[in-house]
């Protein structure tokens, strides 16, 4: 991926607000600035709020505030509406691409298992998620969880690996 990608609609479109607010910036500073220079005359309205002889001049908003106020709400709504990048990157359409092009390569290879195949997919399965507390042979580790040797039948089993254990977890959370 490229740091600085102008091909892409997204990153162009932020690249122009952002040099847009900069210069924005700028030009009202400077104006805010130039017009702190002059003193305002005797003659202009001060509002009723005053404290210990210090007033505030009753202005308008400026132009310049206004017309950004707008342009940026103007902005907003056609980027809610119509701009926001709908066919664009997502997260979710990556991992669903993925798991897709997982799933096909696997499909062939799994599409009718042998006895020998289920055997070592379950093996596999026990081994990453039950041999933590179960131990590697299923003798429960000392007495730290059940035996699986002398417990349960062939159903219980299969009830325990699709529907889980009820009230068992590990013991300092998720594992």
């Amino acid at each position: 991926m490229q740091w600085l990608n102008l091909e892409d609609n997204v990153n162009l479109l932020a690249l122009i607000g952002a040099a847009l607010i900069i210069v924005l910036t700028i030009v009202v500073a400077g104006r805010y600035v130039g017009q702190m220079k002059v003193k305002k005359d005797e003659s202009v309205e001060l509002s009723e709020h005053n404290w210990d002889g210090i007033g505030e001049y009753k202005n308008p908003v400026p132009l310049g505030w206004a017309v950004v106020f707008l342009l940026a709400l103007v902005w907003a709504i056609w980027y809610y509406l119509l701009g926001y990048p709908l066919n664009s990157y997502s997260q979710i359409g990556e991992y669903n691409k993925e798991v897709k092009e997982a799933n096909a390569k696997f499909e062939k290879e799994y599409a009718n298992p042998s006895k020998e195949t289920l055997h070592a997919m379950g093996e596999s399965i026990y081994l990453v998620q039950c041999s933590a507390c179960h131990g590697i042979t299923g003798d429960g580790i000392g007495g730290k969880a059940a035996n699986l040797q002398i417990w349960g039948s062939e159903k219980g089993i299969v009830e325990t690996i699709l529907n889980g254990s009820k009230g068992l977890e590990y013991p300092m959370g998720e594992m």
